[in-house]
């Protein structure tokens, strides 16, 4: 159901080794964080959250990650699976486009920060929405998504969506 992406974790932790200040250093904890919970390794997740928050200083985008992280874990540990997981899909929808109201404008320098985390939810998104069996949903919601991304020249994000459109043509 979730992807795991080999070879990311050395990716990431490359990320926080390399990360000057402490907002970067959340940041690259975020990452861990949702790869981590991509690969189902909730209590590394929850783990990996509490040290971002440890280092974000109250940055805004970094507390509604930690937020919507919470929420995703919770809807994870559901005792029902299927309202657990259309739960968690209405979650990851709800922090993308609150992550695209935050970060509006994709900025090159930010691609190891933002766009890195908004990929990787993109990413991984599409899998549950086949999984619950709301493929129009997705088909809708990835279209909506590319047309933004290319607004805002955050071809990354964009590649991701025309990725995920890929299966309707």
């Amino acid at each position: 159901m979730l992807i795991e992406q080999p070879g990311a974790q050395a990716g990431l932790e490359h990320l926080l080794h390399a990360a000057r200040n402490p907002e970067d250093r959340s940041y690259a904890y975020y990452n861990l964080a949702f790869d981590a919970f991509f690969s189902y390794a909730l209590d590394v997740s929850d783990s990996l959250r509490k040290k971002a928050v440890e280092e974000s200083g109250g940055n805004q985008t970094l507390l509604l990650l930690n937020r919507h992280l919470q929420r995703f874990l919770q809807a994870a540990r559901n005792e029902d699976p299927a309202a657990g997981l259309n739960q968690l899909l209405n979650h990851m929808r709800t922090l993308v486009d609150s992550f695209d109201r935050v970060t509006p404008v994709y900025l090159p320098a930010n691609l190891n920060r933002e766009v890195r985390i908004k990929v990787l939810l993109l990413n991984n998104i599409r899998g549950l929405f086949n999984y619950v069996g709301r493929p129009a949903e997705r088909y809708d919601f990835y279209q909506r998504k590319l047309q933004e991304n290319i607004k805002s020249g955050n071809l990354p994000a964009a590649g991701v969506c025309y990725h995920s459109l890929g299966g309707y043509y």
